[in-house]
């Protein structure tokens, strides 16, 4: 029997469900169906809350689903350009910090970079703070740290990062809000007076 490492069977399971979503995403029937199976047996579970949503036919309630999901998922051109856009936001991140980083470091420590950028993207999934304020600065922080750069180096590092990548670019937003957007500081909340 060949031994299988638990990181390379998780990542096929999720794989397989990712392909297994997609493929009944595409089909009305087949999502219908799958909801149609699967709403059932969820609205046994004692979630109070869940059963109210489902109402009395969960089936039918797992048709409803399904036809108003049916349009948001984009047809295989569009999945294309979104997943290759996607991709290139990634790499395009990750040369941010590489960069922000040489501006630093004589060497990069490439380990280090790849775990706190991983773990920076992590803290982003998560949603826990807006653009994983503090949860990307201490996950990258704490892996140079680990890489043996001293605090200064790593604060400098991801200063430099955070900062082209994430605070330039949503100040940049706002600026450009308030100043286009037609009655922009109309909206704006006022100070009580």
């Amino acid at each position: 029997m060949v031994a299988v490492p638990l990181g390379v069977g998780l990542g096929a399971a999720v794989v397989a469900v990712v392909l297994a979503g997609g493929a009944a995403a595409r089909s009305p029937t087949a999502l219908a169906s799958a909801l149609g199976r699967l709403l059932p047996v969820a609205a046994r579970v004692s979630w109070p809350r869940l059963r109210r949503r489902l109402g009395a036919d969960p089936a039918a309630t797992g048709r409803d689903w399904a036809a108003q999901l049916r349009p948001l998922v984009p047809g295989p051109a569009a999945g294309v350009l979104l997943f290759v856009t996607a991709l290139g936001m990634y790499f395009l991140d990750a040369g941010a910090l590489a960069a922000a980083a040489r501006s630093v470091l004589p060497v990069l420590p490439w380990a280090a970079l790849a775990l706190g950028w991983v773990a920076g993207q992590v803290g982003m999934a998560l949603q826990l703070t807006p653009g994983g304020l503090g949860l990307v600065e201490t996950s990258l922080g704490g892996a140079l740290l680990g890489a043996g750069l001293t605090v200064p180096q790593a604060a400098v590092v991801v200063a430099v990062y955070r900062g082209a990548n994430w605070l330039l670019p949503a100040l940049l937003g706002w600026a450009v809000y308030l100043l286009l957007a037609p009655g922009a500081r109309r909206d704006l909340p006022r100070p009580h007076e």
